[in-house]
């Protein structure tokens, strides 16, 4: 009986405090500390698609299911793994009587990531991490077809797609995170990832595009139950091409995106932490297909979360 009695203690005693800043991309798990999250997300990005010749209204919105977990194995050292699940996605470009539908879903693919404490906080010194990442091409990524239509008749029957890239791809990312004398947490981290080859389809090759990111944000507490984590994050994306066997290519010119997000947190128990979110994010505007002068413009988007977290197996006496 000790050992489910003490689980029991630990489920009892852990702190919201440090049940809501195991939420923050710099926190490492202690040894034996297992940390579980799950989040529902609406996303919405309009803008227009334009060509020499014309300019349609666009739109693509998904309904997205994230799951993230991880481990602390002692020594420093933790293991986290994240994917996500898109269960309804949809893109929508018209202008009068043209109308140009693509539809995704399943699976995403699976990232895995093994972190270091580098340095704890000490004083006015900040938590400095570091981390390995590995991408494993575990999602349906299946190309999609667009399901064209003219005056209400298809001209074109659409297939959907997935949302996996079909490669492996690797990375680091590099953290520090500092709590100030009046209990907030201030946090910074870049993270670059890289494919590892190309995705090969059944008539296509896919050369993806490296992936840079840094995001800043803070812990504020607004309560003994509650905190307000605000964050912004700068997202640089590289060329991404497309060759076909059937001739010719398609490049996505680089480009990056910025967004912000605020998220209250609020605790619904000892372990566990419910999480609200609102975000919005612009796309600079860029060459979807660069042989076509085929362009994105005007790009804003907007998206809503709510999520549950869950932080356990750690001993009292460590809050």
């Amino acid at each position: 009986m000790a050992k489910p009695a003490s689980f029991i203690l630990v489920f009892i005693w852990a702190s919201p405090v440090a049940a809501q800043e195991s939420l923050l991309p710099t926190h490492i798990s202690g040894p034996h500390e297992i940390t579980v999250t799950a989040e529902l997300r609406y996303t919405s990005i309009s803008g227009f698609l334009s060509d020499s010749l014309s300019e349609l209204d666009y739109r693509e919105t998904h309904v997205l299911a994230d799951l993230r977990f991880g481990v602390g194995v002692g020594g420093g050292f933790e293991i986290e793994g994240s994917f996500p699940v898109d269960l309804q996605g949809r893109a929508r470009a018209d202008e009068s009587d043209l109308e140009i539908e693509i539809e995704t879903g399943g699976l995403g693919d699976l990232t895995v990531e093994g972190n270091y404490l580098l340095r704890p906080a000490t004083g006015s010194s900040p938590q400095i991490m570091a981390g390995l990442l590995l991408v494993l091409p575990t999602g349906d990524d299946d190309l999609a077809l667009a399901e064209i239509r003219s005056a209400g008749s298809i001209v074109q029957e659409g297939e959907k797609g997935g949302i996996g890239d079909g490669v492996f791809k690797a990375g680091f990312q590099f953290g520090l995170s500092q709590r100030s004398e009046e209990g907030q947490v201030y946090y910074g981290q870049i993270r670059y990832v890289f494919p590892l080859g190309t995705q090969n389809g059944d008539d296509f090759e896919a050369d993806h595009a490296d992936v840079f990111s840094l995001t800043v944000g803070g812990l504020l507490p607004l309560g003994e139950k509650s905190s307000l984590e605000l964050k912004w994050a700068l997202g640089v994306l590289g060329d991404e091409v497309v060759d076909f066997e059937t001739g010719g290519d398609a490049t996505e010119e680089a480009h990056y995106s910025i967004a912000f997000e605020s998220r209250f947190l609020f605790n619904m128990g000892r372990t566990s932490t419910l999480i609200l979110g609102l975000g919005l994010a612009w796309i600079q505007d860029h060459e979807l297909i660069e042989q076509d002068d085929f362009e994105l413009e005007d790009a804003f988007g907007w998206g809503l979360s709510i999520g549950l977290h869950f932080r356990l197996g750690v001993p009292p006496k460590d809050y």
